[in-house]
């Protein structure tokens, strides 16, 4: 491998949000105070944040994000002079977007308090970009200084890329700018969908977090005694329950996430509804067991560490019961709390290096979506051989082939490569090195 690639999840670890629901002690929880020094006041869509550190461009159905280093504080004090590249005085250094699904219809970039209140990486907070894309959705990225280091090593045009597709929203046609609690909160970005709902984006970039890790919460009522919740980008759910190592009782279905602003949809934004019914091929007749779980629940998220573990980057997910069906009862009294959490330091609940094959395929269709237009439209298969990659760090990822099957082979098109913690790789044969697609 030719490139030393940045692992952009470490950055999803630095942020703490309490997403509409209450603390343990049934209050809402306040927002976080900023301490950003740049403070932000213009409203719309802008397209350079008002601290004047970054600016979008857009151009042909793609995008790039200028930056002005001196507009940003200590950065050689922060990543050394010989490692930070700022360019000619007063002149901007532009990044071209990579991995964007298609055509950029519009922009929006600012600081958004709440997504970084402090930022160990950086010497401020970072600015939020965010792009809809011609067929109604979003795609997100951060104006990040590191680029200025990675630049002098890989290029202009590689260091910068889109972290994807934001989920559950769909159908948007206007961004802006603006503040939250009707002009008295905390920057923050809104999309407007053709319907005429506002987003706040805060939810769908934060809660985000749910999907594609296992969830853990112990129950009380007997010692061992426990529940693992797993959310995919598809609207899937599955619950299952158990004691000590095993698992006797197996929920699956659909889930809603509702994000309109005023309860609009139904339900405020932050609420997760639930529709499970009892797998019974893969359930123990356990007495007394529903045999569905209907049910909605307010949803808290959390970044910065819990008691479960020392780690500073361990996870906790809180439900508290909104309506319906309860996950879980105890003496026919359902909890008022369901605390479920994932610390990676005890390694990631979903290792990408032990998933079935069909795991891995299906995760890769559902996090590249030009793997899966490919597939879906072109009539492309996938392959998983057995065979392996390994990167300078020495990290192991399983490799996954698109390609065309014939009576008598398959004939190998495209290779992408899967970490154990879920990073996905695409071979770039002209450069003999390794992309984020």
């Amino acid at each position: 491998m030719k490139k030393k690639l940045i692992l952009p999840l470490l950055l999803m670890l630095v942020f703490t949000l309490s997403a509409c629901g209450p603390d343990p002690g049934g209050k809402p929880s306040p927002p976080p105070e900023s301490n950003s020094p740049h403070e932000e006041t213009q409203i719309g869509p802008p397209h350079q944040d008002a601290g004047g550190l970054a600016e979008v461009l857009l151009e042909d159905g793609g995008a790039s994000i200028v930056l002005y280093p001196e507009k940003w504080p200590d950065l050689s004090e922060v990543f050394g002079d010989d490692n930070v590249y700022l360019g000619e005085a007063g002149q901007g250094l532009t990044f071209r977007v990579n991995n964007l699904s298609g055509k950029v219809k519009d922009a929006c970039i600012g600081v958004l308090p709440w997504f970084f209140e402090s930022n160990p990486y950086t010497p401020s907070c970072m600015p939020m970009v965010i792009f809809l894309m011609e067929d109604g959705s979003l795609e997100w990225t951060l104006a990040d200084p590191y680029w200025l280091v990675t630049e002098t090593v890989y290029g202009y045009d590689e260091v910068a890329y889109s972290w994807g597709t934001l989920p559950w929203i769909t159908d948007i046609s206007s961004l802006s700018y603006e503040r939250q609690k009707e002009g008295k909160g905390e920057m923050t970005m809104v999309a407007t969908d053709t319907a005429g709902l506002r987003y706040d984006l805060m939810y769908p970039l934060t809660l985000q977090n749910m999907l594609w890790t296992v969830w853990r919460c112990d129950l009380s009522t007997e010692e061992g005694q426990f529940m693992n919740l797993q959310l995919d980008a598809e609207g899937n759910a599955t619950l299952e329950k158990g004691w000590g190592m095993s698992i006797d009782e197996v929920y699956s279905g659909s889930y809603k996430m509702y994000l309109a602003e005023d309860g609009i949809q139904g339900q405020r934004a932050g609420t997760i509804a639930f529709h499970l019914k009892r797998d019974m091929e893969r359930s123990s007749e356990v007495p007394g067991s529903p045999m569905k779980m209907e049910g909605s629940y307010f949803v808290a998220l959390d970044g910065s560490g819990s008691y479960y573990s020392d780690a500073e980057d361990a996870w906790t997910l809180r439900l508290w019961p909104a309506e319906g069906d309860a996950l879980h009862s105890e003496n026919g009294k359902a909890l008022e709390e369901y605390l479920f959490y994932y610390d990676p330091e005890e390694g990631a609940p979903i290792d990408f290096g032990e998933a079935t094959d069909e795991e891995l395929v299906d995760y890769l269709l559902s996090i590249v979506p030009e793997a899966k237009r490919l597939v879906e439209e072109q009539g492309m298969s996938v392959l998983v051989t057995g065979e392996t990659t390994e990167f300078e760090n020495a990290t192991i990822c399983r490799d996954i082939w698109l390609g065309t099957n014939r009576p008598d082979s398959f004939v190998r098109e495209i290779l992408y490569t899967v970490s154990p913690w879920g990073e996905i790789f695409q071979y770039d044969p002209i450069g003999d090195g390794w992309n984020y697609p």
